[in-house]
Parts: structure tokens; C-alpha cells; sequence
């Protein structure tokens, strides 16, 4: 598939020091897939910004899409990322990192390279004490 994206239409947007593009129009194999309207530009304060972008929760509300199901949540927004999963029976539970698929197999590379580090301070040692001997 080959997408192309046109702008046009630009104007000077209020209250911003640049022009916005009006339309958007994205073709798929050379065929209009999709054309994308700017309506307006309205300036946000402060509460307005955080209504639309606070981190969603599992079985909550989400500012965009509204009511939603996910199944799972990954919040990497604090300094120690939180992961949640919805089983098949509705039941939440909290994962750590090393519980994901990726933490597992970080987890699994980590032990091989100790493992490694290990042999190689072993074999140094006993090439030493080999060439002490003889």
C-alpha cells in the first residue's frame, strides 16, 4: 500500500505565529482514502487541557473515545511503569514490569549475561592458577 498525504487550504490561525492546514487529504493507491476537516482552533486553559488528557483508566471514561473497555493498560507516565490486565472473567490485576513479555525477557537476557560474567571470571582464574602451577 502506498499512502500519500496532501495539505492545503492554509490559513493563519488565530492566536498562533504560523498557518494551519484546512484539509488534509490522504490517498491509498492513489484513490482518496480519507480527507480530514480543520473546523476550528479555540485556545485551551489549563483545566480544559487536563480534561481531555488525563491517563484513562481500565474500566473508566476515556476523554476521547468515551466510555471504553481496554484490556489492558501500560501507564509509563510515573517513574516506575504500571501495568494492568483485564481477564477474560472481568477480574483486574496489577502486573510488574517484569511480569510483561518484555520485562520477562530483559529479565531472562540479564541472568545469561551474570551466567556469562560468571564463566568468564572463573575461566580467568583458572588459567592463573594453571599457569602458576606449571
Amino acid at each position: 500500500m502506498v499512502y500519500r498525504v496532501t495539505a492545503s487550504q492554509f490559513q493563519p490561525a488565530s492566536g498562533l505565529d504560523l498557518e494551519l492546514a484546512r484539509l488534509v487529504t490522504i490517498e491509498q493507491d492513489g484513490r482518496p482514502w480519507r480527507r480530514l476537516v480543520l473546523e476550528a482552533v479555540e485556545p485551551l486553559d489549563k483545566e480544559a487541557f487536563d480534561a481531555v488528557t488525563p491517563t484513562p483508566t481500565i474500566d473508566g471514561i476515556d476523554a476521547i473515545r468515551g466510555p471504553v473497555t481496554f484490556t489492558q493498560l501500560s501507564d509509563l507516565s510515573g517513574s516506575a511503569p504500571r501495568f494492568q490486565i483485564r481477564e477474560e472473567a472481568g477480574s483486574v490485576r496489577e502486573l510488574t514490569y517484569e511480569q510483561t513479555v518484555p520485562g520477562h525477557q530483559r529479565s531472562v537476557v540479564r541472568t545469561l549475561g551474570w551466567c556469562a560474567a560468571v564463566a568468564l571470571v572463573a575461566l580467568i582464574v583458572l588459567l592463573r592458577v594453571r599457569a602458576r602451577t606449571t
